[in-house]
Order: C-alpha cells, then sequence, then structure tokens
C-alpha cells in the first residue's frame, strides 16, 4: 500500500558512462528533501522490491538515443519514447519491462518519470567519457529544478 513519499533511483553500474544514474542520485541526494528516498540499483528488477509506501518513483538511468551525448530526457511512464529507447548497461530486465511488470502487478507507484542521459553508441565502459562527466552538474541542477529543490 502507498502511503506518500518519493523514490528516486540511480540506475547503473560502476564502470564509464553507464555510471551516471548513480553519479546523478548520489550527488542529488543531499538536495532533495525529506521526502525523497534515494537510491542507487544495477538492475531495474530491483525496483520490484523497493516500491512499497511510495506514490512517486524517479529513476535516471544512460541510454542511447535521439539526442546529443550529455542531453538529459524526462518521460512520464507510460511512454512510447521510453520503449524506443536503449538503455545502457547490461540489465536482466530492461527498464521499461520492469515498470510494466510493476504495474501489471498493481505495485508502480501513481507518478512515475524517467530521467535519460544520452550517451554515445560507443560509451566509454573505462571510466565516464569527459561529456558526460562536464554535463553531470548541470543534469543535477536540471533535475533538482523540476523537482521543486533548486
Amino acid at each position: 500500500m502507498m502511503n506518500g513519499g518519493c523514490l528516486f533511483v540511480g540506475m547503473g553500474s560502476p564502470y564509464g558512462d553507464d555510471c551516471v544514474g548513480w553519479v546523478i542520485a548520489r550527488s542529488i541526494a543531499g538536495r532533495l528533501g525529506d521526502e525523497f528516498t534515494v537510491r542507487c540499483a544495477r538492475s531495474p528488477a530491483v525496483l520490484l522490491d523497493w516500491l512499497d509506501n511510495f506514490d512517486e518513483l524517479h529513476v535516471c538511468d544512460a541510454f542511447v538515443g535521439n539526442g546529443a551525448v550529455g542531453t538529459l530526457r524526462g518521460w512520464d511512464w507510460p511512454a512510447e519514447e521510453i520503449e524506443l529507447a536503449r538503455f545502457q548497461g547490461s540489465h536482466d530486465l530492461s527498464l521499461p519491462a520492469a515498470l510494466a511488470l510493476a504495474a501489471q502487478l498493481g505495485r508502480l507507484p501513481a507518478k512515475v518519470r524517467v530521467w535519460g542521459v544520452a550517451v554515445g553508441d560507443h560509451a566509454s565502459f573505462d571510466s565516464m567519457s569527459a561529456v558526460i562527466a562536464a554535463r553531470a552538474s548541470e543534469i543535477v541542477d536540471q533535475i533538482c529544478g523540476a523537482l521543486g529543490h533548486a
């Protein structure tokens, strides 16, 4: 049963540009109010275990798709664009599939927003690319502004 609060999840891994979701989540943790719980995850499947007691979910992940590298996109779920975007990493269950499953199980919060950070087709897996690293602070500012925590 949902009773309030917001969950913000940075999706990714510790490798290359795939870590951008984690970097964003960790950076905004101190700027969001007490109504937000901030977590990091490697797999969208863990969302299914974390959704209780939240009426709002925000997920930030790297994706390969339209837009210049380092561009922030935001989608309200459900959105066809989320289904078409290729989210970064080696997730065992894709982000759209995990959200769809949570909805089918009646566990998805009323409001779901997916934040995607565009990375290149050949994103580095050694370290975060210079473009993504340079844009991270601005992306944090954009997300916090959209969440009313500028």
